[in-house]
């Protein structure tokens, strides 16, 4: 596969609300990146991310091919999805997803401290 790898894949409609994490991740070492598109988000889970975090609160810009493609993960890839305390409009985008946890978006750095560049074990609320 050609193209950088990212340990952390954010899908998010607005990942500009996540430049905090994404910023606190590469300080700490931890690739990653966002996707705002089906399309991005697909190229980008083929390069094998550790860690997906789906966005709830703004929307994740998920389609059924993009589910599929992370579902095919299941096992090798974690699935976070972050929250405002309820998951309000964008419940939609758990109904076929395979989801391993939760974290609510304003307190993301539980994701920091159990995203090691090579994770093995994880445990989130």
């Amino acid at each position: 596969m050609n193209g950088r790898r990212y340990d952390v894949l954010l899908l998010s409609a607005a990942p500009e609300m996540y430049a905090p994490l994404l910023e606190s991740l590469a300080s700490s070492g931890i690739p990653a990146t966002a996707a705002c598109s089906p399309q991005d988000a697909s190229r980008l889970i083929e390069r094998s991310p550790q860690t997906v975090l789906v966005d709830l609160v703004h929307g994740a810009g998920l389609d059924p091919a993009t589910v599929a493609a992370i579902n095919r993960r299941r096992g090798r890839t974690m699935v976070l999805a972050l929250h405002a305390g309820e998951f309000g409009s964008f419940t939609e985008a758990l109904w076929d997803l395979n989801v391993d946890g939760f974290c609510r978006f304003d307190d993301w750095r539980p994701i920091v401290r159990v995203t090691p560049p090579a994770h093995s074990t994880f445990a989130l609320h």
